[in-house]
């Protein structure tokens, strides 16, 4: 049975419930608030009288004076409300008292100097101790009645009583009248919406003399009049709903054809994809974690397979040597399960033949029939590793070829050097061959002669040695400053004397990661070039400095570390026009005679500079000089020059 109730009947029983509610809490909380005054006020009246009688009664207390402590009660007995009064001394024994029965059947000892009701809550009990000098010598035990507070409250509960049944009539009346005008035009509507539901449109809800309902009313004749509108234009949508299926029917029939055309297309598309495949230079495969699912004839002509049914019953793994082999499985696992996106690495695979290749290898993630899997793409790069190697001896070889051809453009200073050397080794030999008187003086003087010029000459040697011999590029931590240094020491014997030196290194110059032979040829193909761009004499300046990086203006710059050692090789020659400068650094352009220079040395400087990651800048201008500035990422440590 489906029992629900009506808005009207619900409105009634929630607004009772509410009506009876407020009614019920104005009934019981108003005389509870009432009696909690009036028991505020009485425990007020009670201690001050209670304390007012125990400073009286000390005295009598005190000298166990009966008069006087008669006179405390009869002074009591004038109070109306007053139920009892007991007065003991020390020894709580009883000295005085007023309505001692009536205070015994209340249990007066009960009482508390705070106050405490009896058990028939008719008297309020209260005990003070009478002091005397600042000593206790007894106790007052006063009951004030609370018959009139009682009927006070007795007397207001009947009226609110009577208040809340009138007030619960009028409130159920109201609400049955309320719920009525409200209810009435929802009935109406009701009626509406069930004749438009049957498909009615033309009916409307009628107006009433209610603004709000007839606002309400208002907005669903509208909206009546909008679902009409809508009906008929629903109407009309159907029957181009109809055309447009039709239509759409038709287009669906030339998409499948063009469909089929698609899928003609596709496959063309794929086998031109597989024919991509199979002719690519690169062996392409497929591999899970075990072995390969699909290889191209690269694949198989690189791994010198007879064919590719051979090739899908092996893994890349067996190509691998056997130490090789555990790291590389530990990437496929990695790729297949997602722990890293792609490998490419350099591997070096042994073949069936006995023979092996330096292969690139690429392998990326993908699915292959559904399942995860591994595409290996694998470059043979034996020949470009072989080429490589070539060109790294052929740069080497060109090296040397510039420190000889360095060298070769000391040998006047150094011929005219060992000339010098030659002459007082020869005059010394001489002087002692012809020597007329024998002595250890003069045999010493000379012998010292000759050997400072044997020593010149071996050091010179040696320094030319150095330049010379071949070695291999080896970074390692240096400082440029004794570099310079022992340049210095070859530069000033053998350029000429119109050419002045000045050297401006810094005492705390930062380290850099170089190979000293290098930054060797660096300085000496610089101060050559700087010799030749002064013809006629002049000034050589070399300096070094740490410059920030953060204030170095230039477009090469790539470096990553907060600080730079700068080089400057400074020159008071011809200087170059700006055609020149562009152009200085293109290997074989010189600007020398030919035969006077190969082009190579400034293409050389740039090269190891950018080997460094370092970068160069050059400020010149014809007639007044060049300046060559290197810049090489400094380190932290640092390197105190020694004078």
């Amino acid at each position: 049975m489906n029992f629900s109730l009506s808005f009207r009947t619900r409105l009634n029983i929630v607004l009772t419930i509410v009506i009876g509610a407020i009614c019920a809490f104005v009934y019981f909380y108003i005389p509870g608030k009432m009696e909690e005054q009036s028991m505020s006020i009485m425990r007020s009246k009670a201690r001050a009288m209670v304390e007012i009688s125990a400073t009286t009664a000390a005295p009598a207390v005190y000298f166990n004076d009966a008069d006087a402590l008669a006179e405390v009660v009869r002074m009591a007995q004038n109070n109306t409300d007053l139920r009892f009064l007991i007065i003991t001394d020390h020894t709580s024994q009883l000295v005085a008292g007023h309505n001692v029965e009536l205070a015994l059947t209340s249990n007066y000892r009960l009482a508390t100097a705070n106050g405490l009701r009896s058990t028939d809550q008719r008297t309020y009990m209260i005990l003070t101790p009478i002091l005397m000098n600042g000593k206790s010598v007894g106790t007052m035990y006063v009951g004030i009645s609370l018959d009139q507070i009682l009927a006070e409250i007795r007397q207001s509960r009947q009226v609110l009583f009577f208040v809340c049944v009138v007030v619960m009539f009028i409130g159920i009346v109201l609400v049955h009248i309320v719920s009525y005008f409200v209810t009435r035009p929802i009935n109406s509507m009701a009626s509406v919406f069930r004749h438009i539901a049957e498909g009615d449109y033309t009916k409307r809800v009628a107006m009433t003399a209610i603004r709000e309902t007839d606002h309400l009313a208002e907005s669903f004749n509208r909206m009546a009049d909008s679902v009409q509108k809508a009906q008929a234009e629903l109407h009309l949508a159907n029957k181009s709903l109809e055309y447009r299926v039709a239509e759409r029917t038709r287009d669906l029939q030339r998409e499948i054809q063009q469909h089929k055309i698609t899928e003609i297309a596709l496959r063309e598309s794929e086998e031109r994809y597989r024919t991509l495949i199979d002719l690519s230079p690169d062996g392409i495969a497929v591999h899970n974690e075990e072995k390969f699912l699909f290889v191209n004839s690269s694949m198989t002509t690189m791994l010198r397979s007879h064919g590719s049914a051979e090739l899908l019953q092996s893994s890349i793994l067996d190509f691998l040597p056997g130490g090789r082999k555990v790291e590389f499985r530990e990437h496929l696992i990695r790729l297949l399960y997602g722990t890293e996106q792609t490998l490419i690495t350099e591997e070096t695979l042994l073949l069936p033949d006995g023979s092996h290749i330096v292969s690139e290898i690429a392998a990326t993630k993908l699915t292959y029939q559904g399942n995860p899997s591994i595409q290996i793409v694998i470059r043979d790069i034996t020949q470009r590793i072989r080429n490589e190697e070539r060109r790294v001896m052929l740069e080497k070889q060109m090296v040397q070829v510039q420190k000889m051809e360095s060298i070769g453009t000391l040998a006047s200073g150094i011929a005219h050097d060992f000339s010098n050397i030659l002459s007082i080794i020869v005059t010394g030999v001489n002087k002692l061959a012809f020597l007329k008187e024998v002595n250890m003086e003069s045999i010493a003087d000379i012998s010292g002669h000759i050997t400072r010029a044997a020593n010149r000459g071996s050091a010179l040697v040696k320094q030319l040695l150095t330049f010379a011999k071949k070695s291999e590029i080896k970074f390692e931590t240096l400082s440029v400053n004794p570099i310079i240094l022992e340049i210095a020491k070859v530069l000033q014997q053998t350029f000429p004397q119109d050419i002045s030196f000045d050297f401006r290194l810094a005492a705390n110059i930062k380290a850099i990661k170089a190979d000293s032979n290098q930054i060797h040829q660096v300085m000496l193909n610089l101060c050559l070039n700087a010799r030749d761009a002064m013809p006629n004499g002049g000034r050589l300046v070399i300096a070094t400095e740490n410059i920030p990086t953060s204030s170095i203006n230039h477009v090469g710059i790539k470096v990553r570390e907060s600080e730079c050692v700068c080089v400057k090789v400074t020159d008071t020659g011809i200087g170059m026009s700006e055609e020149m400068k562009k152009r200085i650094f293109e290997p074989f352009f010189t600007t020398k005679e030919q035969g006077k220079g190969s082009g190579l040395g400034l293409a050389m400087v740039y090269g190891i500079v950018e080997s460094h990651r370092g970068f160069i800048d050059v400020v010149t201008k014809e007639g007044e000089g060049t300046m060559f500035c290197l810049y090489f990422p400094a380190l932290n440590e640092q390197y105190v020059l020694q004078k």
